[in-house]
């Protein structure tokens, strides 16, 4: 599996998803819009349970 982590919609997260990646966005500032990414964390602390979830 891969997963790519990012912070910004444009640059990390649109180019992983057009090469077919799962994606996950650390939205700091809670723009983020529902389909932005696979998955949406607050901090990158919040990335942590996430991973071992998937794990």
């Amino acid at each position: 599996m891969q997963l790519c982590v990012g912070d910004n919609v444009g640059n990390d997260i649109a180019p992983a998803r057009r090469l077919g990646c799962r994606t996950m966005l650390i939205d700091v500032y809670g723009l983020a819009k529902r389909g932005d990414a696979d998955l949406i964390v607050a901090s990158t602390s919040a990335c942590v349970p996430v991973l071992r979830r998937l794990l």
